[in-house]
This record gives structure tokens, sequence and C-alpha cells, in this order.
């Protein structure tokens, strides 16, 4: 049984707010309450049944759907005797948390609506009462699965979390056809609940509420250590894909530049798994730079950069491209460490990097052979202008932009300044 269930029961309930795929949740059961933090007394996947006889006012609201929410409830039905209709202060809460909310008549009884739901959940009932209080146990997912006929939770990009084992190339074949299962949580961040032999629908029910209570709790990775392959995405919001690709080695997520560290030579099977996620991303584009190993990570991240701009030009639902050789001098400078290079940059440049319109002449100057025809017509500027300006550059940099070797030393060093 699912949350749209409740509104086509005959019951006469009202769906007052349903936030994106809510109506798909699994109801395992009903809980009657009127405490204002009913959440210890509130099982996964339950329907929440209120009279609001613990509102004092609006400010109460928030307090009981997070303990709602927290505590893995699927909706509230809230009663309309009381107060004569659901007060919009409890709708705006539920829904800031993704609650559904429907309003009971006055003239229909809470028990009328229990009775449906565990007459709609079936034999399978008490199994999944057993289910659900291993759950409250603390057992562990892949225990809970065990017994369910060969179910398998499976993390967005196909780790397997609970059930029989499958080879890569089994996964590979899974996602390939679309989804692989029923989906528990909200976006490409969802996980997937495959069923096996077919178990009760009550079973599932129950366990597919137990997944999504799972899923909310952070699991903790530990640090890489020694050499590192920085992963960038080029969607934040798409982050937690590329950190549960490598979920099960160790990691580490900077959501503040949107990158993952993971160990040197993960950068294959994390690519295998980011690719599965092509047929489930609801039509978002999934694009990766991912860098070389190396002990610095300012320099893996500035190679993930790399490969970051070169796969935003790629077409395809899924695009992971690496940092790769390119045969010119900064290839062979990162094996200088990262602070020299940027000390040589620096000291090369002084003179010149504080003023943004010497230093744009200057890299446009040499980007464009060192023409000034052509750096005029780049910069939108007369010739003599341009001419002026590099007679600055000149001077406060002590070089000359006819000599080779000064040329070379100003290539090299806008080169490293730009990562």
């Amino acid at each position: 049984m699912r949350v749209s269930d409740l509104a086509r029961a005959g019951l006469g309930l009202r769906l007052l707010t349903a936030p994106d795929r809510a109506l798909d949740r699994p109801v395992t059961g009903t809980t009657t309450i009127d405490l204002r933090e009913p959440g210890r007394y509130v099982a996964v996947g339950h329907l929440v049944l209120t009279g609001l006889a613990w509102r004092r006012g609006a400010g109460d609201s928030e307090a009981f759907a997070a303990s709602v929410d927290a505590a893995g409830g699927c909706a509230l039905a809230v009663g309309e005797g009381l107060l004569g209709g659901v007060p919009d202060d409890v709708v705006q809460a539920a829904r800031r948390l993704g609650l559904p909310v429907f309003a009971v008549p006055a003239d229909v009884a809470f028990h009328r609506v229990s009775a449906h739901v565990d007459a709609a959940l079936g034999a399978g009932g008490d199994v999944a009462q057993r289910l659900l209080a291993g759950a409250a146990a603390g057992r562990p997912l892949a225990e809970l699965a065990d017994g369910l006929g060969g179910v398998r939770v499976l993390s967005p990009t196909g780790r397997v979390l609970a059930g029989p084992p499958l080879e890569e190339e089994e996964l590979d074949a899974l996602f390939a056809t679309g989804a692989p299962g029923r989906r528990v949580g909200p976006g490409p961040d969802g996980w997937w609940l495959v069923p096996g032999a077919d178990p009760a629908e009550a079973l599932l029910t129950a366990f597919a509420g137990i997944v999504a209570l799972h899923r909310r709790v952070p699991q903790p990775a530990a640090a890489p250590d020694g050499d590192v392959v920085a992963v960038a995405v080029d969607d934040p919001t798409l982050l937690g894909l590329v950190a549960d690709a490598v979920g099960d080695l160790p990691h580490e997520v900077v959501p503040g530049q949107a990158h993952v560290l993971a160990p040197a030579g993960a950068g294959e099977v994390l690519e295998r798994r980011l690719r599965r996620t092509a047929a489930v991303l609801d039509g978002r584009r999934l694009v990766v730079g991912v860098g070389r190993a190396g002990g610095d990570r300012d320099d893996a991240l500035a190679g993930a950069l790399r490969a970051l701009r070169t796969a935003r030009a790629l077409e395809g639902p899924v695009v992971v491209e690496h940092d790769r050789d390119s045969g010119d001098v900064l290839d062979l400078l990162r094996a200088v460490p990262l602070p020299q290079r940027r000390e040589f940059a620096r000291a090369v440049l002084a003179g010149v990097l504080e003023d943004d319109e010497l230093l744009t002449t200057l890299r446009t100057h040499l980007a464009g052979g060192s023409s000034p025809t052509r750096t005029a017509g780049a910069l939108h500027v007369h010739q003599n202008t341009v001419r002026y300006r590099l007679s600055r550059v000149e001077a406060l940099l002590g070089r000359d932009l006819r000599d080779v070797d000064d040329l070379v030393d100003l290539r090299v060093a806008l080169r490293l300044l730009d990562g």
C-alpha cells in the first residue's frame, strides 16, 4: 500500500499537500497520537493520525512535523473535528519537510482509517511488523534483507548495500534497461529496492520504509591515504552520485569545491558505476572530470578541473573525462611541487599581477602570436594603445617582449597562473 492509495480509499480523506514523489511512499501501518513530539512512538512508514490536541500555537507544528519526519513516518492524517479544519501552519510545516497531509473529516473515525490500512496490508502484515521491530532494534540493513526472497538494496550507482551479491557485469546489465527496481528516495540520489522471489507486498512495503530511513543516515567514510585522484562534477547537486560511486572505498567529499577525493586507481570503477546512471538521471546530465593520481591534492583538483572543462564540450547523459598528458611543457612542470610553481609565476609576473588591464593585454598579445594588430582587434582598442600598454609591461617586468627567453618565461608563468 502507498500513500496515494489513501486518497482513493473511499474514506473521505482530502489531500492538502503532496510534495514530489511523496505519494509513492509505502504505508506500513498507522499510529494515532496527540503528543507534540510523537517520534518515539511512530514506526517507519506509518501514517500518523492526529486530532491536534497537542497544538497550542503555530510554532508547535514545526516540532510535530519534524518529529514524525525524523521517525520515518510516511504522511499525516489530521482530524478536523477539534478546530473545524486543518491549520495552515500544520500544512506548511509538513510541506517543508516533504510530508503529505490529509484532512480527516469530523465524521470519519480514526479507527476506520486504521482498519482500512491493516486490511490493505494483508496477510504479510505480521511478518512485516517483525521486520519493523528488527529495524527498531538496530539490526543492520543487510541482516534485515535476509529471508526476503533475494531482495536487494542498491545504491544510486549500483553498489549492493543489502541482499545477495552481484558481479559488476550483472549490475551493468540490470541498469542498462532503465530503472532496476523501485526507487526509494527522490531524484537520482534515490536507492533502489530490487525484488527477488516476489515477496508479499506488505513485506516489500515495510522494507521500503526501512530502506528510506536508513538512506537518511550519513555513512561515514575513512579519508584516503597516500596518492589520490580528484573527481570534479559540473552540477554540484549530483556530487552525491560521485561520492556514492566510491562509497565502498576511502574517500573525502569537498562540497564547497564540488569534488571528491578517492584513492589512486579508483578511476576505472568510478567511471563504470557512474555510467550506469545514464537511464535514471531524470533528464539531467552528469558531467565529471577525473584528475591524475598524485600526492598533492591541489594538483589532483587542478587536473580534475582541466578534464571537466573538456568534458563540458562532449555529449551524452553521462560524460566522464580523464586528465591526460598533452605533450606540452606543463606536463613536465607538474613534477615540480605546486608551491614552487606558483612562486615562479608570481615572481615573473609580479609587476603586473595587480593590474588587470596590463595582465589581460599581455595574455592576449602572447596568445595572438605577439601581433599588435591581432591584439588590438581582440581587445577592441587602437594599436597605439596596445603598444603603450606593452611598453609599460616591459618596464614593470624588466623583460623584452622580442627576446625568446623572456617570452618563454612569460608564457610559462601565465600558464602556471591559469592552473
